[in-house]
């Protein structure tokens, strides 16, 4: 197998065993933000394996690959030279970029690749074992450290990884695992109906209007995307391939109502080398539930008119 992650500039590798985070979690959690802040703020790499999916998904149309077609999809994953094929480089910001023939998706192909028919066909291409066997090489490779000749492993790297089974396949909840890792997973959840009006109020971003067609047509698509996770997460969570389910050892963080910014505080507060241990999940508990009495307060006093003061 040939599809690797690399780093354009110097690489900054792990001491000893690397620290692996995971964080899995539906559609529109908002798990790729939350990882995102956790490695900046821990100077780790982060690992988005959904883009890595939307990256073959887009190469495999392009070239007019159907996702049964083993034989196509392995040429398509093994012939990558300097300026063609797939690629995930981390520059030298450590930011994740994934290319094909040289572009950039989020930067290019932008439009096609938030299609409803698109994430569809990622989907499909996301249950084939063969794509799947590649992306998972390629990020245990990165996060483990490659296998030296005289069996140790090089160049590990302390990683975020987020996904839909990054805590369960990828890196799973085995001796061996931990014998090559410290590993901590968690596992984002959120209400599907505020997940969709999450992902509406992006699609919809800039184009808000007062009339009343307008309204109408922003309602059905907050209901057409609400509708949409729903059938995703559906999907995800049934399929016979690495489903969509949280790791025995996973933390639980329910985000649906609750502010990025305290979430990103809990996960900090209690991350470590080590899963945390039971007092330290009740805190991470008691500090949402705390939150969310907060958040009602703070409702219930702007319905009143007023606003609270602090004790």
């Amino acid at each position: 197998m040939s599809l690797y992650i690399t780093v354009e500039d110097e690489e900054v590798c792990a001491q000893g065993k690397p620290t692996i985070y995971t964080i899995d979690g539906g559609a529109a959690t908002g798990k790729g933000t939350l990882a995102g802040h956790v490695a900046a703020a821990r100077g780790y790499y982060h690992i988005d394996t959904g883009m890595m999916y939307r990256t073959v998904t887009h190469a495999a149309i392009e070239q007019g690959i159907e996702p049964n077609n083993d034989t196509a999809l392995v040429k398509l994953l093994s012939e990558n030279d300097s300026k063609t094929g797939i690629k995930f480089v981390f520059d030298k910001n450590k930011k994740f970029h994934c290319l094909y023939n040289g572009n950039i998706l989020g930067e290019k192909f932008t439009d096609e690749i938030r299609t409803e028919e698109f994430a569809a066909n990622v989907v499909v291409m996301a249950q084939q074992p063969v794509v799947r066997a590649f992306i998972d090489v390629a990020v245990k490779e990165f996060a483990y450290g490659k296998l030296s000749e005289k069996g140790g492993r090089t160049n590990a790297h302390n990683c975020v990884v987020e996904g839909r089974d990054a805590g369960t396949v990828v890196f799973p909840d085995t001796k061996n695992a931990a014998s090559l890792a410290n590993i901590v997973r968690y596992f984002v959840i959120v209400d599907e109906e505020e997940a969709g009006r999450r992902r509406a109020k992006q699609v919809l971003e800039g184009k808000e209007g007062t009339s009343t067609e307008e309204q109408a047509k922003a309602l059905k698509v907050v209901e057409n995307t609400q509708n949409l996770i729903k059938a995703r997460n559906l999907a995800d969570s049934t399929r016979l391939i690495a489903p969509l389910t949280p790791a025995k050892s996973a933390i639980m963080l329910d985000a649906t109502n609750v502010e990025r910014l305290p979430l990103l505080f809990s996960v900090m507060n209690n991350l470590g080398n080590q899963s945390p241990d039971k007092e330290q999940k009740d805190t991470i508990k008691y500090e949402f539930i705390n939150y969310k009495k907060d958040q009602r307060k703070k409702e219930k006093a702007k319905a009143k008119g007023h606003t609270p003061t602090k004790a």
